[in-house]
């Protein structure tokens, strides 16, 4: 097992295994999360792969393997393979961060020229590329402003 997407529904696959042992997603998120705590929220966008990430933070992933260790479940891969596991998390995160920082402005600029005025970078997108990112892109709006005393 090699790829990025192969580690990435391993953990996935064993947290879902793992909610169905303990009869619920709610259980299983207060057995695992005892000390270290993440959101809730979080936690349950796990289980929908739309709104999931392909790894969770690496002290996340220390946390199940942990627990895997004590349920029974030493024969899963994030825990004979923790290492790649590790690796490949920390590769994950550092290219999204790069890819942000390097398209971030050019996708910006794009949507505010709806969609009309492409940067050099983006010209050498496929457009399918280019819509799956803009598709992503959320629109947000101020409901309220509070001002504080400074």
């Amino acid at each position: 097992m090699d790829s990025f997407d192969e580690y990435s529904n391993s953990w996935k696959q064993t947290l879902k295994d793992l909610s169905v042992n303990f009869n619920s997603t709610e259980n299983l998120y207060d057995s695992l999360f005892t000390s270290y705590k993440i959101n809730y929220v979080t936690f349950r966008n796990y289980f929908h792969e739309e709104m999931s990430p392909r790894f969770p933070r690496l002290k996340t992933l220390e946390i199940i393997r942990e627990f895997c260790l004590n349920n029974n479940r030493k024969n899963d891969l994030i825990v004979n393979e923790f290492d790649k596991f590790k690796l490949y998390s920390k590769k994950d995160h550092s290219i999204r961060q790069q890819a942000g920082k390097i398209l971030g402005n050019d996708l910006l600029d794009y949507i505010a020229s709806n969609r009309e005025e492409k940067s050099d970078s983006l010209k050498k997108l496929p457009n399918e590329i280019l819509e799956k990112l803009t598709a992503t892109i959320q629109q947000k709006t101020i409901i309220k402003k509070t001002l504080v005393d400074e």
